[in-house]
């Protein structure tokens, strides 16, 4: 049923969000977004802003996944050998040996790396700026990383002086720029698809990275400071993952009769 402006109550956009088949981090954005559309109603006189009334009702918080995923080792295996001449390996290697978010992978000069990885700065919506969380860190480079480092180097330098131009950032497009995360993410998707390989997000090598920290033994708090987690609990969720897995293999190594 349709209504005049001057007819909408409370209890009609509460119906309204009820009825919408939204995350809560949606809806609180339609919210905003009505908040000001009867804010502006209410200072032209055409109605009253039925707002302040309304709560918002629970919805499913999409921003806290339960789901962690990540690479099994055989999909690894796949992913290392068949990328040696894609132009996106090294950035492969830094979020699998230093679980670096893509984001402060895209955002790397080759002077943030040495023996040591210097996370300072991200790439994220077309700006450098402060990584996620402030989480600023040091994370000591694993020899595949200094290797790809040599390889990924020797190939950027070569297609710089072909295209004519500098830059001392690590992950650019032939003409210089940054490379964006969408187009990033695209291009590792026809990887994965041209070689057969499950599709998953950049994200899951960040979170192998962190799982592979517990299966080996590495204590919390430190594993946490290496990820640049916000806090423990962020890190305890791969530990609980590791741990479900050794229950699994409790059960299926208990004899069969």
């Amino acid at each position: 049923m349709n209504l005049p402006i001057c007819e909408i109550k409370p209890k009609t956009i509460h119906s309204l969000y009820m009825s919408l088949n939204v995350s809560k981090q949606n809806l609180k954005a339609i919210s905003k977004w009505m908040s000001a559309f009867f804010k502006w109603i209410s200072l032209n006189d055409y109605g009253n802003n039925p707002l302040p009334s309304v709560s918002l009702p629970d919805k499913p918080n999409n921003s806290q996944q339960n789901d962690i995923i990540v690479w099994d080792p055989e999909e690894i295996r796949s992913i290392l050998e068949l990328s040696s001449s894609h132009r996106l390996r090294f950035l492969i290697l830094l979020m699998y040996y230093a679980g670096l978010r893509i984001s402060e992978g895209l955002g790397l000069q080759y002077a943030d790396i040495g023996e040591i990885l210097n996370i300072n700065k991200q790439y994220y919506q077309g700006e450098i700026c402060p990584p996620k969380h402030n989480s600023y860190r040091k994370i000591p480079a694993h020899p595949e990383v200094l290797k790809g480092l040599e390889a990924h180097r020797t190939w950027h330098e070569i297609e710089m002086r072909r295209n004519g131009y500098k830059t001392d950032y690590i992950f650019t497009t032939n003409s210089g720029k940054l490379l964006e995360y969408g187009n990033t993410r695209r291009s590792l998707n026809r990887f994965y698809k041209r070689n057969k390989i499950p599709e998953k997000k950049p994200h899951a090598y960040r979170s192998t990275f962190c799982t592979e920290l517990c299966r080996a033994g590495v204590p919390l708090e430190v594993a946490s400071k290496l990820m640049g987690h916000k806090s423990v609990e962020v890190t305890a969720r791969h530990y609980a993952l590791v741990k479900q897995d050794v229950q699994v293999d409790a059960i299926n190594r208990l004899p069969s009769f």
